[in-house]
């Protein structure tokens, strides 16, 4: 009589991440990265408000344009947020995407109109301010109806801007500015971002934004962005002094 063995089958890992939200992301950077790393940006950002105070022409405008801009790198490092999937870091209602992205909707022109400013080509009432205008609306689409491909839209429409700038403008910040920017998001950031697109629903809708940590990908974006972004409004502002350039409507 033969004996009959019974093959049983090995345990499947246990797999708690979601698999719809999975990302490449450097293997360098934890994932999620610790909140410390985020709240060194803050400290950073917090030291940079402090030329702002030197080089600013000294009128309501310019103060009133630094206290908003100010706030949108001070509130992501210390309270970072996600747009898509939707995450606040912390429970409190500063570290949610939409108060992010309110932030970023009036501080990102405020640095583009003062790169205008200081290429000489108009902002408001040119192509640069019309894209600007497009991208940040385009970005609450994403937001809100949670789609990382109208994200890679936004993202374009961002390199269309320096794009604009780089061929309308003149100057040293074309060069310094819009094409590192340009070339970053071509040759790294767009292609990393396209990626997301089939690790997440195509459109899931606004359900709530979870108290999750956020993700390494959105991480390796926000940070050296933002930083980036409060180095060169500061070389800005100390050509707009220098130069006897003012903000114009």
């Amino acid at each position: 009589m033969s004996s009959v063995k019974k093959r049983t089958k090995s345990p499947k890992p246990i797999n708690n991440r979601d698999e719809s939200s999975e990302i490449n992301v450097s293997s360098f950077i934890p994932n999620p990265p610790p909140l410390s790393w985020w709240r060194m940006g803050g400290i950073l950002s917090a030291l940079s408000i402090i030329p702002y105070v030197y080089v600013i022409q000294k009128n309501t405008l310019n103060w009133w344009l630094v206290v908003i801009i100010s706030l949108n790198p001070l509130v992501r490092y210390f309270f970072p947020s996600q747009y898509v999937p939707a995450r606040n870091s912390q429970p409190y209602w500063i570290s949610h995407p939409c108060l992010a992205r309110f932030l970023a909707t009036i501080g990102e022109p405020i640095f583009l109109w003062a790169e205008a400013m200081c290429i000489g080509v108009p902002f408001w009432n040119g192509p640069m301010g019309w894209l600007t205008i497009a991208g940040e609306s385009i970005s609450w689409v994403h937001l809100l109806l949670q789609s990382e491909l109208i994200g890679v839209i936004e993202d374009s429409t961002w390199v269309l801007v320096q794009i604009v700038a780089l061929f309308t403008g003149s100057g040293i910040f074309t060069r310094i500015v819009s094409l590192p920017f340009i070339a970053y998001n071509l040759i790294f950031h767009l292609p990393r971002q396209f990626k997301r697109v089939f690790g997440v629903k195509f459109c899931a809708g606004w359900s709530g934004s979870k108290n999750e940590p956020v993700d390494a990908d959105s991480f390796i974006w926000i940070m050296p962005s933002l930083i980036a972004q409060q180095i060169f409004f500061t070389v800005f502002l100390v050509y707009m002094n220098q130069n006897g350039l003012d903000f114009v409507w």
